[in-house]
């Protein structure tokens, strides 16, 4: 598991990071996650590697604890496929009760991909979540499964805005127009804004202009091994 920072720009240093999941083989090299995600969740191991994720992050939030590290939020990637088992809110359960942190410091993103789901369904297993501390918020917004109208409805504390709309956000007048909207919106629902994938400071700029909250990307940082991080 390695780590990438968020910074904020309100407080303006890093206060996040997010888990990632990082893959080497002997032969093949370093394997993109673009091409052993979707396996894993073809072949069902997406549950145990997500497992596995969680139960890194809960060990590191322990350890941050016992060495009075400021307090850093770490947010977790939830596929849909692990949001579907029956057993999912136990898990997180189980896992956590195994450790000691602060458990507002586990944030949980989701990708837009859950709207397969009943309304019902991903509200009941987000809001008995919710009330072991662990906020979610959605990931890669703005593609697959958009649809403002369920946004109001989810009990989510903020969404992480697609990298198509970033790439494109300094030369492009429409895709400055989308974010500026998508940016006041969310904080008409209370939500903050996280801008991923920024790689330079005219997007940064441009980013923080639109009233972005958080920035992300390899202007400031690649994802990082826990030892780099630390």
């Amino acid at each position: 598991v390695f780590y990438q920072p968020v910074y904020s720009i309100q407080q303006k240093k890093f206060t996040k990071c997010e888990a990632l999941l990082r893959l080497y083989d002997k032969e093949l090299g370093w394997v993109s996650p673009a091409d052993f995600i979707p396996i894993a969740e073809a072949n069902g191991t997406i549950g145990v590697l997500g497992q596995f994720v969680m139960e890194e992050v809960c060990k590191l939030l322990e350890e941050f604890k016992r060495n009075n590290f400021p307090n850093v939020q770490i947010n977790i990637n939830v596929s849909s496929a692990q949001f579907s088992t029956e057993d999912f809110y136990e898990t997180v359960k189980r896992t956590i009760n195994q450790y000691d942190f602060d458990y507002k410091l586990l944030h949980m993103e989701i990708t837009e991909s859950i709207m397969i789901h009943s309304f019902e369904y991903i509200i009941n297993v987000m809001s008995i979540i919710i009330a072991l501390g662990i906020d979610f918020s959605i990931d890669d917004f703005g593609t697959g499964y958009s649809n403002i109208s369920y946004l109001g409805a989810l009990p989510l504390s903020g969404l992480k805005l697609d990298r198509s709309f970033i790439e494109h956000v300094a030369h492009s007048d429409v895709h400055a127009m989308i974010v500026r909207n998508v940016v006041k919106f969310s904080k008409d629902l209370g939500f903050h804004v996280v801008a991923e994938c920024v790689e330079n400071l005219e997007q940064f700029n441009i980013l923080k202009r639109l009233g972005c909250d958080y920035i992300q990307g390899f202007l400031f940082s690649k994802a990082i091994p826990k030892e780099d991080y630390i």
